[in-house]
């Protein structure tokens, strides 16, 4: 954190940044944004062709998205307000969470078939009645 602020506190005023879209790239995008620079989010699926014509290292795909936004050619990301996006990144975590008890859930079922036992009396296994039959609740 300390190093970017660094890098961003060097920027001139006026200076554009392009950046390709990433995790780190929203970090970055938010705190060039609020330094007021202006920041272009590039759009990693549209950049494919343009990333496939060389050899890929940091420095080659910084000097192609700097000509790309230059030429005022950069495929460009569409970004959500800072209140969305914290909203996004919370029903994401949730949508992940709920396929993980999804999957939790199947390999109980799996590994109770497995050895024989039988579940089909309890319309949820993992409901009041189910828990107390395995008296875990």
């Amino acid at each position: 954190m300390r190093r970017f602020s660094k890098f961003a506190s060097k920027l001139p005023e006026g200076a554009k940044v392009a950046i390709e879209v990433s995790t780190s790239g929203i970090f970055a995008y938010e705190h060039l944004d609020e330094k007021g620079i202006e920041v272009h989010l590039a759009h990693p699926v549209y950049l494919n062709p343009f990333a496939k014509k060389h050899v890929k290292t940091d420095k080659v795909d910084a000097w192609v998205l700097a000509q790309l936004l230059r030429m005022d050619y950069l495929p460009e990301s569409y970004v959500l307000g800072k209140e969305l996006r914290g909203q996004r990144v919370m029903i994401r975590h949730h949508a992940s969470l709920v396929r993980l008890r999804t999957s939790i859930k199947n390999r109980v079922h799996a590994l109770l078939a497995i050895e024989g036992i039988q579940t089909s009396e309890f319309s949820d296994l993992f409901g009041k009645r189910g828990l107390k039959r395995w008296k875990l609740s």
